[in-house]
C-alpha cells in the first residue's frame, strides 16, 4: 500500500471515529427529550401526597408567578415580617386549596394576602420514576420595605433562596431597573401613576379627614413634568376632590395658617374660625423603573409641618390601573417662637 493511500485509509477511518460520539450525542438527546415528553403525557403514578425527599424532581413555580401584596398599613408603618407556609401540589402542578397551612406568620394580613393569590399558581410537577406526583411543598415569604429608591438591585423581581432547612425563600417586592422597558411609559402613564400616588397620600393620611364632617379640607395640588412643578390638571382635581375635601390649583391656594409650634413641633393649633389652612401637596418627581413600575416622590405641607412621602406605583402587566404604595417620613417641623399666627 502506497504512503498516499495509507493516509487516506487513516483519514477515512479518523473520519468515522469522529462520526460516532456525534451520532450517540443525537441520539442520546433525542432520547432524553422524548423522556422529558413522556413524563408529562404520562398519567400520575398513583394519588400518594409525597414529602420533598421522596421524589427525583422536586415541583417548582412557574416563572412570573403573581407574588402576594404587601398590606397597605403595614406598607405605611415601614413593618416587616416573614411568612411559612406549608401546601400540596398536585400532579398536574396545581395547589390544593384545601391543604393550605400557615405554619408561622408575623401577621395575620400577611399570610392573608399570600392566600390571595396562592389559588392562580401553577408549578411544574413532581416527578418519581419519570412519573408525576403530588408532593408537600414549603415555601418562606419574606416581606421587605425597600430601604433606597435610587438602588437598582442586582437580584432578579422574585428573589428565591433557602432559610436554613434547605426550604425556599421568595423575598418581595423587589423591582429591577429596567431602564429599555422603562423608556416606553408614555407621558399619559407617567400623569396616571402621579394620579394614583396622589390619591393614596390622600386616602392614607388621617389629617386630610376633618373631625367634623360639616369642615372642608383644601388640597392644593401641584404635579411635577421634569424638574418644573406645575398646577395639577383639572382633570387630576376631579378625581381627589371628595364632598368634604376641595382640590384646588395652587394659583388660587388660599394662604396658609401657621400657629404657634407646640414644645414638641408636631402638632399646632388649629386655624381661628374664618381661616382656611390647606394642605400645599407637590406630587413628583417621577423615576421610571420599568414598564409598569414607577418611584415617586411627593411633599405635603401644613402648617408648620412637611411630610415626605416616597410612593412605589406599580400597573397590572395586562395594562390594568396604576396602585400606589407610599412611605411618610417627616421631613421638616418648623416650631414658632412667635405667639401671632403667620401667613404664606
Amino acid at each position: 500500500m502506497s504512503q498516499s493511500q495509507s493516509d487516506n485509509t487513516i483519514g477515512v477511518r479518523r473520519g468515522l471515529r469522529a462520526e460516532v460520539p456525534l451520532r450517540l450525542l443525537l441520539g442520546l438527546g433525542l432520547a432524553l427529550l422524548a423522556g422529558c415528553v413522556r413524563a408529562s403525557q404520562l398519567p400520575p403514578l398513583d394519588d400518594q401526597v409525597r414529602e420533598a425527599r421522596q421524589v427525583d424532581r422536586m415541583a417548582a413555580p412557574m416563572a412570573h408567578r403573581r407574588l402576594p401584596e404587601f398590606p397597605d398599613v403595614f406598607w405605611n408603618m415601614g413593618m416587616e415580617g416573614d411568612v411559612r407556609v406549608r401546601y400540596v401540589v398536585d400532579a398536574s402542578g396545581h395547589p390544593v386549596p384545601s391543604s393550605f397551612t400557615v405554619v408561622h406568620a408575623a401577621h395575620e394580613l400577611f399570610s392573608r394576602s399570600i392566600w390571595n393569590v396562592f389559588a392562580g399558581w401553577q408549578f411544574t410537577p413532581a416527578e418519581l420514576h419519570g412519573r408525576r406526583v403530588a408532593v408537600r411543598y414549603e415555601e418562606v415569604f419574606a416581606f421587605r420595605v425597600p430601604r433606597e429608591f435610587d438602588y437598582a438591585p442586582e437580584r432578579p423581581s422574585m428573589w428565591t433562596d433557602t432559610v436554613r432547612d434547605a426550604v425556599p425563600r421568595t423575598v418581595a417586592p423587589l423591582a429591577r431597573l429596567d431602564t429599555v422597558d422603562a423608556a416606553r411609559l408614555s407621558a399619559e402613564d407617567l400623569r396616571e401613576a402621579q394620579r394614583s400616588a396622589l390619591g393614596a397620600i390622600a386616602a392614607d393620611s388621617m389629617t386630610y379627614y376633618p373631625q367634623h364632617t360639616r369642615d372642608t379640607v383644601t388640597l392644593c395640588v401641584s404635579m411635577r413634568e421634569g424638574a418644573a412643578a406645575v398646577p395639577a390638571d383639572a382633570e387630576t382635581l376631579r378625581r381627589i376632590g371628595r364632598p368634604n375635601r376641595r382640590a384646588v390649583s395652587p394659583i388660587v391656594c388660599p394662604r396658609t395658617y401657621q400657629g404657634v409650634g407646640s414644645p414638641f413641633g408636631n402638632f399646632d393649633p388649629p386655624a381661628p374660625a374664618g381661616w382656611i389652612d390647606p394642605y400645599r401637596i407637590d406630587v413628583g418627581p417621577v423615576k421610571a423603573w420599568a414598564r409598569d413600575d414607577v418611584r415617586i416622590w411627593a411633599t405635603v405641607a401644613h402648617g408648620t409641618r412637611t411630610e415626605g412621602f416616597k410612593c412605589l406605583v406599580s400597573r397590572d402587566p395586562s395594562g390594568g390601573s396604576w396602585g400606589a404604595h407610599c412611605i411618610s417620613t417627616v421631613l421638616t417641623t418648623r416650631v414658632s417662637s412667635s405667639s401671632s399666627p403667620t401667613v404664606r
